[in-house]
């Protein structure tokens, strides 16, 4: 048992050694590149994708499985679902602020490849007499819905409210 313990410890210097040069992680040999805490090589990193994408076809139930204990686990000693590091105690997100950043620019970087995007409160406000809920039709008198809108909102809300009356009755 002793030379086990022995020989994690020493493959573990000697990744963090790799890492510090540069080198990948695996093979030590190649220059690496970090990715997700990983320090690997373009071939390294190629053999792990395909081995993992060869477990997902083999079993993708146990995959998911596995990630989703991972997602609990992650979320239950507050770290960052992204990157693993640990989160501040006064932070309510489950990912850090750099990783946070790093996906609202993916986010704003794909809407802007997107030219016809446009956001429903923009869409709002450069259209003033469109409905707000279906975003087609015409507004219906002063509100700020079309008249089959405003008709299925209000059938709504008189379902709901017989919904509640009957559940008063029988409760109370």
């Amino acid at each position: 048992m002793e030379k086990a313990d022995n020989r994690s410890a020493y493959e573990k210097r000697l990744r963090e050694v790799h890492r510090l040069l540069n080198r990948c992680s695996k093979c030590g040999q190649r220059d690496a590149y970090v990715m997700a805490g990983r320090a690997l090589c373009a071939g390294c990193a190629e053999k792990e994708r395909n081995y993992r994408r060869q477990q997902y076809q083999q079993n993708p139930e146990h995959v998911l499985l596995q990630n989703k204990k991972s997602y609990e686990k992650a979320k239950q000693n507050h770290v960052c679902l992204r990157c693993r590091r640990p989160l501040p105690q006064d932070r309510q997100a489950m990912t850090c602020q750099q990783c946070n950043q790093i996906s609202s620019q993916r986010r704003r970087e794909r809407q802007a490849r997107n030219i016809n995007y446009v956001s429903k409160t923009e869409f709002i406000k450069t259209h003033p007499d469109i409905c707000t809920r279906c975003l087609k039709a015409p507004r219906f008198l002063n509100y700020k819905l079309c008249e089959k809108c405003y008709h299925d909102s209000v059938a709504a809300g008189q379902k709901g409210r017989e919904g509640r009356k009957r559940w008063n009755t029988m409760n109370f």
